[in-house]
């Protein structure tokens, strides 16, 4: 919205800095919402609409990823049988039947077999069916356009495979290209996605060497590593039009955002993941146990070139993100995308040889994952160890957990924030205050009421814009937003005259009463903020409105807006 604006306001530079300052979060989604929004305007349903465009492009990825392996299954079935002495025919009859429709050949027949077509058509039902991936599309999280970006990059990578392609280089550099678009689109998601492909890439380089075609596999990767290479000299070294100080600023935002939500307190226990896995992942938890079976039959495929790939893919995603301490669903979707396409493939081998019994079992299947999905939900909980004996507690899990598993067009988007109606009265309320050009601080919770969110609704009150591009991507040399004192539920430890300094650089500083929404003890400790603020006179309290805030079980939260001013 900020690149938007200033390039509708004939300011171009600032646009260009705008782009570059997009630190802890990087460019690639902000610029395509940019460009939607100049042909749309500025709307926050047009770009959760785009979100649901490219869960679109997700399920064709997931179609164009499975067809893509299915075909280096047969070149590397026929390679296997080449070099082993079998006979032709009896080489490629396990692996045939690729559709020509998209471009696929073999050396025996183009037809599909009935167990690629199995494959090719389960992997992106798996993905259409999964409440998490439909979730989040509607949201403006990153991992649903990181997981679409990472289907075409692990698709091209494949496809610089063929060694009979014409144009091999071209296709070294669309899959370097890819790759780069994936970082550039999450950092931490881009970075695993690299090591597991750089792991690929050593068992490729084995190989070449094994061949003796070394030399040509070095010119290839220079070819491969080119546009990434160039995209991090660029980001991380020397940022033009800026120069290498901002270079120096990105590695240090970089490194600071990697190392975030380390903190012991904000570990999620191993029942609150695997109820994340049974119940959102896939359309039901009968559906991720078959998905899991058809994991573990590609494992004897896993010697192979490309399922070789996108396991180690998989398991450069996954692994991390199991040890990491803090959890949230979202976190799934990168590798949802590879258990779709890897599961797919895997259970093909149990589907009959005939047309008319794969479609039976693939109807089979569908009726398994998708009637009843929420049957086994009781059964599931109690195994977590999670549930509560309280009836009325215990219907409450059991319904936070059925809405968390529908697909529903109506469900309700599972978001941190607030209902909209409490959100419409603090923004309105906050906008009459502010007028069009104060600058405002938020001292308080963030989860429930962003920076963003706070820029973006003072914008559509009647803001000026030439506000909303000074303030709503100031950053401090942490890296974190000007507007807040931490967005993590840790207390930074400021001393007084660090918040006093803070709180000088606003106009009218925000805050609530109480100042945390949910009993988090970690965010009451701004609170101590808020009283230096207050307790020698230099700033004045005056109540703007009062809201009521939703709570799970219990009555609603009253909660009041405060603004603080200088005493003149």
């Amino acid at each position: 919205m900020r690149m938007l604006s200033a390039a509708q306001a004939g300011r171009w530079d600032e646009a260009s800095d705008v782009l570059l300052d997009c630190q802890q979060y990087p460019p690639a989604y902000p610029v395509l919402l940019a460009g939607v929004q100049s042909v749309t305007g500025v709307s926050e349903l047009a770009c959760r609409r785009t979100g649901r465009v490219l869960r679109a492009f997700g399920v064709l990825g997931a179609w164009l990823l499975a067809v893509e392996v299915l075909r280096r299954r047969r070149a590397e079935a026929a390679v296997s049988s080449s070099a082993t002495g079998a006979s032709s025919a009896g080489g490629v009859s396990s692996a045939t039947g690729v559709s020509s429709a998209v471009g696929v050949s073999s050396a025996s027949s183009d037809a599909w077999s009935p167990r690629e077509l199995f494959a090719a058509v389960l992997a992106p039902f798996l993905l259409f069916f999964s409440p998490l991936f439909q979730h989040y599309s509607g949201s403006l999280f990153l991992e649903v356009p990181f997981a679409v970006a990472s289907l075409f990059a692990l698709r091209a990578w494949l496809r610089r495979a063929d060694e009979s392609a014409q144009r091999p280089l071209v296709r070294e550099l669309a899959a370097g290209a890819w790759i780069a678009l994936c970082v550039f689109t999450k950092w931490n998601y881009g970075l695993l996605l690299g090591a597991g492909l750089a792991a690929a890439w050593l068992f490729e380089a084995f190989d070449a060497l094994r061949a003796k075609h070394i030399g040509r596999f070095a010119v290839r990767t220079l070819f491969l590593a080119a546009v990434p290479v160039l995209a991090f000299l660029w980001w991380f070294v020397l940022p033009l039009p800026r120069g290498p100080e901002l270079g120096a600023l990105h590695r240090a935002s970089f490194l600071a955002f990697l190392q975030g939500n380390q903190d012991a307190s904000m570990a999620t226990s191993w029942a609150a993941r695997a109820l994340d896995w049974a119940l959102a992942f896939l359309p039901s938890a009968r559906a991720l146990l078959v998905a899991l079976v058809g994991l573990l039959l590609v494992l004897p495929w896993a010697l192979r070139g490309s399922v070789r790939a996108l396991l180690l893919a998989l398991l450069a995603s996954a692994l991390p993100v199991a040890l990491h301490p803090f959890h949230l669903d979202r976190f799934l979707v990168p590798q949802l995308v590879l258990v779709c396409v890897l599961a797919a493939i895997g259970l093909s081998r149990l589907a009959p040889r005939s047309l008319g019994g794969a479609a039976l079992a693939f109807a089979l299947l569908a009726a398994l994952a998708l009637v009843a999905p929420t049957a086994e939900h009781g059964l599931v909980l109690r195994a977590s160890g999670l549930a509560q004996d309280e009836p009325a507690t215990r219907a409450y899990q059991l319904d936070t957990l059925a809405e968390a598993a529908s697909s529903a067009s109506d469900r309700r988007l599972r978001t941190a924030g607030v209902e909209r109606a409490v959100h419409d009265a603090l923004l309105d309320a906050l906008a009459r205050d502010a007028g069009p050009n104060a600058r405002v601080g938020w001292l308080g919770v963030n989860p429930e009421f962003p920076p963003a969110a706070i820029h973006l609704g003072l914008l559509a009150r009647g803001g000026s814009a030439e506000r909303f591009r000074r303030d709503s991507g100031r950053t401090r040399s942490d890296g974190k937003f000007d507007m807040i004192v931490t967005h993590e539920f840790v207390d930074p430890g400021w001393n007084d005259e660090q918040i006093r300094g803070w709180a000088r650089g606003f106009d009218v500083v925000c805050v609530t009463q109480p100042m945390d929404w949910k009993g988090r003890a970690a965010k009451e400790v701004l609170a101590r903020y808020r009283d230096v603020l207050l307790k020698d006179g230099e700033w004045k309290a005056a109540p703007l409105a009062t809201v009521e805030v939703a709570r799970a079980m219990r009555e609603p939260l009253g909660v009041q807006l405060v603004a603080l001013r200088r005493s003149k």
